[in-house]
């Protein structure tokens, strides 16, 4: 009985002492200052042994990108690294010499990835074939989803640009994830030349003439500019002048739908090629058939290495569409739109694995938006799940290096934790946080979940470099 009591003595007076590390941390580290309230921490080593910090890791928040995290875990686990999608050419009516009779449909299954130059070739492979000129209807097919009312794809944006490339929507017809590039140059001779690709919209450029940068070409701030006006044929955008002869810059931005812009690129991309069309591009209606007969297809990038764009760079449409993917693929029969299939769908089957879910809530898949709800120490628990995994090295091989890839490239630079550890971010006004994998300077592995709430961007910023620095340079010492 003693024996027991004395055990028992010992591991409370370790856990107490190991977590007074973070404690004395947060009253003499500077960077700590923010308010006591808004800072919440996991640390725990994965050893299994004594050590772990926690500081308010049982409040809900929201998690912004790091739910990024949970969607392409589920998704590798549900669909497999190797899950590959077909985009296809389907013939409807017959060959008549270099001539298409009927339809023909670009059949969209849910590709998160589809490029420009994916349909390019698939185009080229039927002209190849011989064919020239479509008697019919170039027709977008995106029937294999349910797709949910526009109001619940929305996301309340608190900036200034509703064409910012991060609030690109998901759709059955996504292509290039919806983006122009509009590239500003100055001439030596021709003075100040624009264009935008891929080229479906008429550009107009009005320039403000402001003070010319003095920084070289590839260190230029990007330019100030809005959008003047959009219809779905012409784009107009005020542009502040500040480019050095000789320098070219780049803008992206979302200005049409994702079915407007695949509509005029299938366009585009057929009359460049030769092709002709008597008819027109089009979206498939509910009483279309169902083509059965395949011209041409393209397959897309393994999973595995498509949720690399995910959370290395945090792309948000990507996952949104990947979201959607397991609503459609996995639990259509719980609900009658794929994204409110997937939302009840991922409930279950995190509980299933997490046990306490209890305030958790998975919204799009990608964090933005401002309902979904979960606890560090929830998403400690996932993250212990994930490394569980028959596919934790695929996850973690998405995850950003610490001052070397993706969103925390020029974090941690030229300190000692720099490679040391696997992160991802999240950022929404008000939040910001990481989660993910992290060594000490003896090699002993640290799962970290940090989430500052209700403070600027740069200060939260700080304060997680700080602590991380200091668990890898100084972790806690426990008493053997």
């Amino acid at each position: 009985m003693r024996l027991v009591f004395m055990l028992g003595l010992l591991l409370f007076s370790n856990l107490s002492l190991a977590n007074e590390w973070l404690q004395n941390w947060m009253r003499q580290e500077p960077a700590a200052s923010l308010p006591r309230n808004s800072q919440h921490v996991l640390l725990m080593p994965l050893d299994g042994g004594p050590g772990e910090q926690r500081h308010r890791a049982d409040q809900l928040l929201t998690p912004a990108s790091l739910e990024k995290l949970l969607t392409t875990w589920m998704a590798l686990e549900l669909l497999g690294p190797s899950f590959q999608w077909t985009t296809r050419v389907m013939g409807e009516g017959q060959r008549q010499g270099n001539r298409w009779q009927g339809d023909l449909y670009l059949t969209f299954n849910g590709d998160l990835d589809l490029s420009e130059e994916a349909i390019w070739k698939m185009l080229r492979d039927l002209r190849a074939q011989g064919i020239k000129t479509l008697d019919g209807d170039w027709v977008l097919d995106g029937r294999f989803f349910n797709w949910p009312a526009p109001e619940a794809l929305h996301f309340p944006d608190l900036g200034n640009n509703p064409h910012a490339p991060y609030l690109m929507q998901p759709s059955p017809y996504l292509i290039n994830y919806g983006l122009h590039r509009v590239q500003l140059a100055r001439d030596p001779q021709l003075g100040m030349t624009s264009w935008i690709t891929p080229p479906t919209l008429d550009l107009t450029i009005n320039w403000t003439q402001a003070n010319t940068s003095t920084a070289a070409c590839n260190r230029l701030p990007r330019p100030s500019w809005s959008t003047s006006r959009v219809s779905r044929t012409a784009l107009s955008l005020q542009v502040q002048n500040t480019l050095p002869v000789g320098c070219e810059v780049s803008i992206y931005g979302h200005w049409q739908s994702p079915a407007d812009y695949s509509m005029a690129l299938v366009a585009y991309l057929w009359a460049e090629l030769g092709g002709e069309l008597t008819g027109q591009v089009r979206l498939a209606q509910e009483q279309d058939p169902v083509p059965v007969r395949q011209l041409t297809a393209h397959t897309s990038d393994t999973l595995a290495e498509t949720i690399r764009h995910i959370n290395k760079w945090s792309n948000n449409v990507v996952t949104r569409q990947l979201y959607l993917n397991l609503g459609a693929r996995i639990w259509r029969d719980l609900a009658e739109d794929d994204l409110s299939a997937a939302r009840l769908g991922s409930l279950e089957w995190l509980a299933e694995r997490l046990g306490n879910v209890e305030g958790l809530y998975i919204d799009n898949g990608s964090g933005l938006s401002r309902q979904s709800r979960i606890s560090p120490e929830q998403l400690g628990q996932a993250l212990l799940q994930m490394r569980d995994s028959r596919y934790f090295p695929e996850l973690k091989a998405s995850m950003p290096l610490m001052a070397q890839e993706g969103t925390v490239h020029n974090r941690w630079r030229n300190t000692s934790v720099a490679g040391q550890g696997r992160l991802k971010t999240g950022r929404l006004n008000g939040i910001n946080g990481v989660a993910g994998f992290v060594d000490d300077h003896t090699g002993r592995a640290w799962l970290a979940v940090l989430l500052i709430s209700g403070q600027p961007s740069a200060d939260g910023w700080r304060w997680m470099e700080k602590l991380l620095l200091d668990l890898h340079q100084n972790p806690p010492r426990v008493k053997p």
